[in-house]
């Protein structure tokens, strides 16, 4: 099999869309041009963010990274298959 091509802009064309991703609506905010994926941050859902001493610090958005490619690169990622784009 040959390994897929991605379009870096085609990838960049999404920041901004909202998506459903892990029963959660989140928004693209960015991308990982080297794995290539998408970073989500999903809305009204906070994390506790740790400090270096692993006591919590605040709350911070709720994030995710979502690959593109599988691992040999020869077929989309599932997690990026499943999405449900909302726009």
């Amino acid at each position: 099999m040959q390994r897929i091509v991605i379009d870096i802009k085609d990838l960049q064309n999404k920041i901004g869309m909202r998506v459903w991703h892990e029963g959660q609506e989140c928004c693209v905010v960015e991308i990982l041009e080297d794995q290539p994926a998408l970073v989500l941050v999903a809305d009204d859902t906070d994390s506790i963010q740790a400090d270096q001493f692993g006591s919590p610090h605040r709350k911070v958005p709720l994030s995710f990274i979502v690959q593109v490619l599988s691992p040999c690169g020869e077929e989309l990622h599932p997690d990026y298959e499943a999405l449900d784009w909302l726009d």
